[in-house]
């Protein structure tokens, strides 16, 4: 065995010899997990959207969002905005199945020069009444249950099943052999995986205002571009990207 061939298959003391996964891999292992997770619970939301008159609804997963044009707002509808410029009705399904309706009000301004834009989402029923308040919007628990998912598969094992399928595993640096990685490496490689999320989840939910809600959506777009940029060239060119460098793990095939 040449001294390559023996690299690539050895095992060393804080060295891994082997070739990285590279991006097609990962990301078909992560479609694959998320169709696994994702596609019962859409089906549950189907099922719970029509069965609470629309008080459970969700946009995640695979989903097909259609918007119909309006000429006014529905009588009995409240909204904030001073004046409607545009009214639509949008429907998310789940291949036809709805999952969540909203009726999307917008007011347009000019401001020294600038166009500015307010939304208001009021949400609807499955007959296009109006849902004063939702008992669940699932969007945070489906993205909850998944994460959960990815932490105990890697944990236990180091691949949940779409990694099974595509044959990589994830390793712990400081333990090369043992089967899985620590819970708080798995916790923490997630965490910091999945950290554009916060481009959706803080405006929508940490904004106390309509401005600090488009300020800090605009803000975690542009941190969320430069982490998928970053992401992708370290997965383009088979070296760690930094989401495993700071967890102190690898993603290899077996």
């Amino acid at each position: 065995m040449t001294d390559i061939a023996a690299q690539n298959s050895a095992t060393y003391t804080g060295t891994w010899w082997r070739e990285r996964v590279g991006f097609w891999r990962r990301v078909g292992a992560f479609f694959l997990d998320a169709a696994i997770v994702l596609t019962p619970l859409q089906l549950l939301v189907v099922v719970l959207y029509t069965q609470t008159d629309g008080r459970i609804q969700g946009s995640f997963g695979l989903i097909f969002r259609i918007c119909a044009d309006l000429d006014r707002v529905p009588e009995g509808f409240p909204h904030t905005l001073e004046r409607i410029d545009t009214v639509q009705d949008c429907q998310t399904t789940l291949f036809g199945l709805p999952m969540s309706r909203q009726l999307v009000l917008s007011q347009t301004d000019q401001t020294e020069g600038q166009q500015r834009t307010l939304t208001e989402e009021l949400w609807l029923n499955a007959d296009g009444y109006h849902v004063e308040s939702l008992w669940l919007d699932a969007n945070g628990a489906a993205l909850a249950i998944f994460l959960l998912y990815l932490i105990a598969f890697e944990w236990r094992i180091g691949q949940t099943v779409g990694k099974h399928v595509l044959d990589i595993r994830v390793l712990d640096r400081d333990a090369l052999g043992a089967l899985g990685i620590p819970l708080p490496k798995a916790i923490f490689r997630q965490a910091v995986l999945f950290a554009p999320i916060l481009a959706f989840l803080l405006p929508q939910y940490g904004a106390t205002s309509r401005g600090a809600a488009v300020f800090l959506g605009g803000l975690f777009l542009v941190f969320a571009s430069i982490w998928v940029i970053s992401v992708t060239i370290s997965l383009a060119r088979k070296t760690d990207p930094l989401y495993d460098r700071l967890a102190g793990t690898i993603v290899v095939k077996i």
